[in-house]
């Protein structure tokens, strides 16, 4: 009568509804870890892989997958303004350089710049050494906004970095990896081809995917069931959202996505486990 559970048709047994199961979920106060056999799998693999970010995200979604058996969305781990910590010039021509940026998210930028001031080939060091000298460790705006003296060629080199800073602030949660789609895809939710090929087209829209990850919240974990997802096809399904990271640093999400009766304790428990691994990882190398 208050609407917890529904017969999906007359002859069928009595099933909770999104109601049931948000009151389900929400009365998980605590949910327990993982068994410790799931902890020792995870961090051994973790051990045993390339110290590498973009290896750990890749690992994360699959491993996480194989003890959910959800579809599992991994996001890189980025900062909120991209800041800049070193500048490398390589001389190439007397009015063209190749300029190498490494970012404070462990990636690299590279370009061709074409000056319109020539450079001499010793030069191009003492270029690098003072615009790192000056502007390693800030965003892109607060390089912006300094009032720094730079010399012609400075200036051009420095214009250039900023339009590399500026693309990589608009590559946000463009980079994904994602493990787990033969999982779902076998769910009696997809059975008939157009539902499963409305979800597989998901993992290739982009926007969708992106806000997804953008609903993660700071801190904690998100749990979206059923019809509570805006998108048609995503109501059969709920959502788990976890963030990771460093406060005020470097942060990616870690999302789940099975069938509405998921095992929800443990999707959230070793979900919020993966989490909690992955930030320890990025305190390996931000400190």
């Amino acid at each position: 009568e208050e609407g917890y559970i529904h017969r999906p048709h007359p002859s069928s047994g009595s099933v909770p509804s999104d109601k049931g199961y948000r009151h389900y979920v929400e009365s998980l106060a605590n949910v327990a870890e993982p068994p410790a056999e799931v902890k020792g799998l995870l961090q051994q693999k973790f051990q045993s892989a390339n110290p590498d970010i973009e290896a750990w995200t890749r690992l994360a979604a699959m491993s996480l997958s194989e003890v959910v058996h959800n579809l599992v969305i991994v996001s890189p781990p980025r900062l909120p303004q991209t800041r800049l910590r070193h500048v490398e010039l390589v001389y190439l021509q007397e009015f063209v350089v190749l300029l190498v940026l490494v970012l404070q998210e462990t990636k690299l930028r590279q370009q061709l710049v074409y000056l319109e001031t020539p450079i001499l080939h010793g030069d191009a060091v003492q270029v690098a050494n003072k615009l790192n000298y000056h502007f390693a460790g800030l965003t892109g705006e607060e390089i912006r906004n300094s009032n720094d003296d730079l010399s012609p060629v400075e200036g051009e080199i420095t214009e250039a970095a900023l339009r590399l800073l500026g693309t990589v602030d608009k590559e946000a949660y463009i980079e994904y990896h994602s493990d787990g789609l033969r999982h779902i895809l076998g769910q009696p939710e997809l059975m008939g081809a157009s539902r499963a090929y409305a979800l597989a087209a998901i993992l290739e829209n982009g926007p969708l995917v992106r806000t997804l990850l953008g609903a993660t919240p700071r801190n904690g974990v998100r749990v979206i069931i059923g019809e509570e997802n805006l998108e048609n096809v995503l109501h059969p399904f709920s959502i788990v959202l976890c963030p990771y990271g460093l406060p005020e640093g470097a942060a990616g999400t870690i999302l789940a996505l099975g069938p509405t009766r998921m095992e929800y304790t443990t999707t959230i428990a070793t979900t919020t486990y993966m989490s909690g691994l992955m930030t320890q990882l990025l305190t390996s190398v931000y400190g």
